[in-house]
């Protein structure tokens, strides 16, 4: 997911030379290590806070609000911060590395949700974003997004410059962090299915939007309702990035408390999703 416009990017999470800084992990552990997300510091001042209703074409047939869409309102927040502050010309465009979204209480439409964004970790060339979604009738979904600036000629992660940084430190919970990557173990019990793309899944760059792949995962969830009835956390990992002619397969493993999808592309995992009771 990338926020921001410019030239077409070909980026490859994996080449990117992240710096290891003393300091707390980005992580986004399973159950039974599951753990809340890092709240607002006391004292701390939100970086925006915004009102938006939920429309019909954001929510599954029982009225919940889906995942795809609740990554559409983090790009949405985002891009609006951006250009509120007169950083989107310095500051594009961003790339979202991982994703998480803890749903504690559904939101289900029709509602308005308040949307309330700060900045839980940073370094100069990445950010953790938190964004807590509340609505009036006592629905709350927790979500951090792990954002990379990208230099949009080298396709690399870029400088932040340290205005903005500043900007964004209020109710900082930490300014050393390293990123660790997630590992998946082997399985053998993989459902494969075909997952193709259509024209209009493709952003300004060419690449697929995150709210795409979770449209995949709104697919597999709704074969599985008992993990949408109760408090979950929904995790994706960004390895590289999927042009709209890329042929990609899913590869799907079911759990009792958990699903998982990988978005294979000729044998290499490009993303992958988990989706889990808390």
């Amino acid at each position: 997911m990338f926020v921001g416009e410019g030239a077409e990017l070909a980026l490859d999470y994996r080449l990117f030379p992240f710096s290891v800084e003393d300091g707390q992990a980005f992580t986004a552990d399973s159950p039974p290590g599951w753990s809340p997300l890092p709240p607002l510091v006391n004292g701390g001042v939100p970086i925006s806070r915004t009102t938006r209703p939920v429309r019909p074409e954001d929510v599954t047939h029982t009225r919940r609000v889906r995942l795809d869409s609740v990554a559409r309102y983090l790009h949405d927040i985002s891009q609006d911060d951006l250009q509120a502050s007169g950083s989107e010309d310095a500051h594009h465009p961003w790339a979202a590395r991982r994703i998480i979204i803890d749903v504690l209480r559904t939101c289900k439409w029709p509602t308005t949700m308040t949307l309330t964004r700060w900045c839980a970790r940073a370094t100069t060339r990445w950010l953790s974003i938190r964004v807590q979604l509340t609505d009036e009738h006592g629905g709350i979904i927790e979500t951090e997004t792990h954002w990379t600036k990208i230099n949009p000629i080298t396709g690399l992660p870029g400088p932040i410059s340290a205005d903005y940084l500043t900007r964004l430190t209020d109710g900082l919970l930490d300014t050393g962090a390293r990123w660790m990557a997630p590992t998946t173990p082997a399985r053998d019990d993989l459902q494969r299915r075909p997952f193709p793309l259509r024209a209009s899944d493709a952003d300004v760059f060419g690449r697929i939007n995150a709210s795409v792949y979770l449209q995949a995962v709104e697919h597999e969830l709704h074969r599985r309702q008992e993990l949408v009835d109760k408090p979950h956390r929904m995790t994706i990992d960004h390895h590289s990035t999927i042009r709209l002619d890329t042929p990609v397969q899913l590869l799907i493993a079911d759990d009792a408390d958990a699903v998982d999808l990988t978005f294979d592309v000729r044998g290499t995992p490009y993303a992958r999703a988990r989706v889990s009771l808390i």
